[in-house]
C-alpha cells in the first residue's frame, strides 16, 4: 500500500510540473526590441550551441551578450531562439505542491503508525523512521514540483530573413 501512495505522490508532483509557463513568440529580427536589454537570456544558435549571459544590445546584424568572460557578438543569421531566464510570478504552485506532498507523507506516516501499534514488532522504530523520511521527502518533492509550475519564461523564435 505504501508503494501505491508513493506512486500517487510522484504522479501528482509530475502533473504540477507540467503547468510551467512558456510564453512562445515568433518574431522577425526587426521586431526584437531593446526592451530585452539588461535581461539574463540564453541564446540558442542554429547548430544548437548555447550562450548564456546578459543581453547588452540588439543591433542591425548582431546582438551583444555579456558573459562572465567578456562580451560576445552573435550574428543574427546564427540565432535560432532567445530564451529569457525563468521568473517566479506567483507562489500558488509551491503552496499546493508542498501541501499535496505533505498530505501524502502524512497518510504514509499514519499507515506506518497504525501498523506498528497493531504489530508491536521489533522493527517498529525502523518503519516509523522510514515513514517520517518519506513524509519529509514527499513534502520537499511537492515544493520543487510546485516551484517548476510557478516558473514563467519567454521563448522567442527568431524568424530567418527571406
Amino acid at each position: 500500500m505504501n508503494v501505491r501512495l508513493l506512486r500517487i505522490a510522484g504522479v501528482l508532483a509530475a502533473a504540477l510540473s507540467l503547468h510551467a509557463k512558456d510564453n512562445e513568440r515568433n518574431m522577425r529580427w526587426e521586431e526584437l526590441s531593446n526592451s530585452l536589454s539588461g535581461q539574463d537570456v540564453t541564446v540558442v544558435q542554429n547548430d544548437h550551441q548555447k550562450s548564456s549571459g546578459t543581453l547588452v544590445q540588439i543591433g542591425v546584424d548582431e546582438l551583444t551578450l555579456r558573459t562572465r568572460q567578456a562580451n560576445h557578438n552573435i550574428s543574427r543569421t546564427k540565432i535560432e531562439r532567445i530564451v529569457t531566464r525563468p521568473v517566479f510570478h506567483r507562489s500558488r504552485g509551491r503552496v499546493i505542491g508542498t501541501l499535496v506532498g505533505a498530505g501524502v507523507g502524512i497518510v504514509v506516516l499514519a499507515v506506518a503508525l497504525t501498523y506498528t501499534n497493531n504489530e508491536h514488532g521489533s522493527n517498529s522504530d525502523a518503519i516509523v523512521g522510514t515513514a517520517v523520511g518519506i513524509t519529509a521527502g514527499t513534502t520537499v518533492l511537492g515544493y520543487f514540483a510546485g516551484r517548476e509550475a510557478d516558473k514563467e519564461r519567454t521563448v522567442i523564435h527568431v524568424i530567418p530573413a527571406p
